[in-house]
Order: C-alpha cells, then structure tokens, then sequence
C-alpha cells in the first residue's frame, strides 16, 4: 500500500508556531564546526571521493528550466561515521549555482540516524559559500509548522508500506526567487541575489547519491534494493 503524505510530517501531534513566528532546528557551535568539514568533501562536487550516484539530469538543450519537481519515496538507510545516503531534485546554471532538496541521512551532518528533509545552495560549487539548511544565511523561512532539517516520522519498507512526497524548485517570475515545495505547502525561498546567475536553470535533476570514506564500503542509496515490478519497495 503507498501511503501519500497530505502534510509535510506525519504521525504525530505538532502545533502551529504563532502568528508571525517560525520554527528553527537549533544549530550548535559543533554543528557548525561538522557542516565545515562536510563542505569540504560535499557530495555534490563530482571530483569528491567515494561518492556514488544514481540521477537523472535534463541539460539546457531543451531549457532553460525555471522548475523541477519530483516524487519520492523516504526510506532510512543505515549510516556510519562519514557517510551519507540521500534522494533529491536539484536545479543548477553555470556549473557552480546549485540548490537541491530532498531527505537525506547523515549522522555527522544531524547527530542521530533518523531521515531529515534538507535543502542545500551554493555558488561556487561548495568551494567557499553555501551549506545545509539554515547553517549559514541564504534561505528565508516562511512556513510556521515545517522546517528545514526536521526528521520524518514515518520511512518506506521494502516490501511493505511505501511512504513519499512530493517536492519543487520553483522560480517566482518577478523576484526570480527560487521557492522551496514539499506536497505543494511552500516551505520558503532562497533570494535570486544570493547567486551569480540564476535568472533561470540551464539543468535540472532527480536522483540519489551516497558519500562514503575512502576504502569503506557505500551505505544503501534509497531501499538498498534494485527495481523490482514484483514489489512495491
């Protein structure tokens, strides 16, 4: 049975923040001191090591693109100490202004194993600017229940109850700001002056990536299983 989320988190009791307020993952100093180490090996660069990747990308030979959007499923991967699983949709121009969103699983990046909703910028290509969520300034937080960096409830079993949503990148044709979907409930939006050039996407994606130390083997991308018609995981 597929289980579609009608909101962002599921399975528990939450409260709305107050008028005028939003919720904000509580960001440490160590948090911070683990996000820079994460940065300098990101698993979005292509010339990092132990990186896998499974994706598909539409180049600007029919762009440019002011939207991607995608659905997919959320699973929980098991992680060790350096490592990272995720699933995601991305919009990119010049090769070095990205932003992507999806889940992801990161021990290091979040302190626990649990699958969180991310979202991620740069523009240079992790070089010196960009990160994770709301670890450095760039994204506007607009939604008073969900938040970057929150966990999910509930994840898929291969074989059993599958769970996913729906997320989106999309460009607001004045301000040419890039907002942040998850089951059409805008989450926020990242300014276009934050970038060196993205009045539009010359390549959009959708796909998942692991990150793994070097001579370690790759944790599970997605269910950790191939495609299979004979199941629904």
């Amino acid at each position: 049975m597929k289980k579609l989320l009608g909101t962002l988190f599921f399975g528990f009791d939450k409260d709305e923040c107050p008028k005028d307020t939003i919720p904000i993952r509580r960001t440490t100093k160590e948090d911070l001191i683990q996000e820079k180490q994460l940065r300098n090996s990101s698993i979005f660069t292509k010339d990092v090591s132990g990186l896998h990747v499974a994706e598909i990308g539409v180049s600007s030979k029919f762009g440019p693109y002011y939207e991607v959007k995608g659905r997919t499923s959320i699973y929980n991967p098991r992680v060790s100490k350096g490592q990272m699983s995720l699933s995601h949709v991305w919009v990119q121009n010049g090769g070095d202004n990205k932003i992507s969103a999806g889940w992801q699983v990161s021990s290091d990046l979040y302190g626990d194993n649990r699958t969180h909703f991310y979202a991620s910028w740069t523009t240079d290509n992790f070089h010196k600017t960009g990160c994770y969520n709301v670890r450095c300034p760039g994204f506007v937080h607009t939604n008073s229940y969900a938040y970057l960096g929150e966990s999910f409830q509930n994840s898929s079993v291969y074989g059993g109850p599958i769970y996913y949503f729906s997320t989106s990148i999309s460009q607001e044709p004045v301000y040419k700001d890039w907002w942040l979907y998850i089951n059409n409930i805008y989450i926020g939006y990242f300014r276009a002056k934050l970038f060196s050039n993205m009045n539009s996407a010359e390549k959009v994606g959708w796909g998942g990536r692991t990150l793994t130390p070097r001579g370690s083997s790759s944790p599970p991308m997605g269910s950790g299983h191939f495609p299979d018609t004979t199941r629904n995981g």
